[in-house]
């Protein structure tokens, strides 16, 4: 798919793209969702049926011997292929030891399955509240985490304004910039947690935007509308408060 000023990606592997302060990483993590990761205490004043029971996946998708979508198995071995098939390791030495540009480059990484719990609305909130059983994966958050300073020792050796990074006294730059962007859930998200910039920016369905186009909206609308209630709270964030 495109990804911006014309660029087209012919492969899945982690590519760093432009020069100087435009230069980027975009890298794809593949994953699967696990039950395990939701670690809030279930809803328990109604009967909820477990996801097995109530998503297609689990009866869509077939998987070889020795992998179960009711563990976290089915997680592991697709994470296991960013190793084997994506050139991880590859990316990660560029990070540390590459050219200029892929070890100051900032980093757009990006999955389908959500990397963190807190990008998912509260159970209490969710029409289904055992959704966040079938969203996420911890596997993702465990590759992602810690990119934005990863090869660090090396980063004296970039100027500054050749990257257009935050500074450091020594006049190299601390840390890289990070979004991460996800999808599945079909809300819209813009929310830095740990210095990573999570952003989803869902396509849905036409029927989601008739009957919740507020939960969907990412900044304003076609119509110039915004569903950001920051302002009416601004002593107590510093991030946009949108609504589920």
């Amino acid at each position: 798919g495109g990804v911006g000023d014309g660029v087209i990606l012919n492969d899945n592997t982690p590519t760093a793209r432009g020069s100087g302060s435009g230069a980027v990483w975009v890298v794809p993590i593949l994953a699967w969702y696990h039950m395990s990761f939701d670690t809030e205490p279930d809803i328990e004043h109604t009967k909820v049926h477990p996801p097995n029971m109530v998503m297609s996946d689990f009866k869509l998708c077939k998987w070889p011997a020795g992998l179960d979508p009711l563990d976290d198995s089915v997680a592991a071995a697709l994470d296991r292929v960013n190793d084997e098939r994506q050139g991880w390791s590859d990316f990660l030495a560029a990070l540390e030891g590459g050219t200029r540009e892929e070890r100051g480059a900032h980093l757009i990484t990006f999955s389908h399955f959500l990397p963190r719990l807190e990008l998912c609305p509260e159970k209490r909130m969710l029409f289904y509240p055992n959704l966040p059983k079938a969203v996420g994966s911890d596997y993702i958050l465990r590759r992602i985490q810690g990119l934005a300073t990863f090869g660090r020792a090396n980063a004296e050796l970039v100027p500054e304004s050749h990257l257009g990074s935050t500074s450091t006294p020594g006049g190299g730059w601390s840390r890289r910039e990070h979004v991460h962007v996800f999808g599945h859930t079909h809300f819209g998200w813009d929310h830095t947690l740990d210095g990573i910039r999570y952003i989803q920016a869902p396509v849905s369905y036409p029927n989601e935007w008739k009957q919740r186009p507020g939960s969907l909206t990412v900044g304003p609308d076609t119509r110039g509308a915004e569903f950001n209630l920051s302002r009416e709270a601004p002593q107590m964030l510093d991030s946009p408060l949108c609504i589920w």
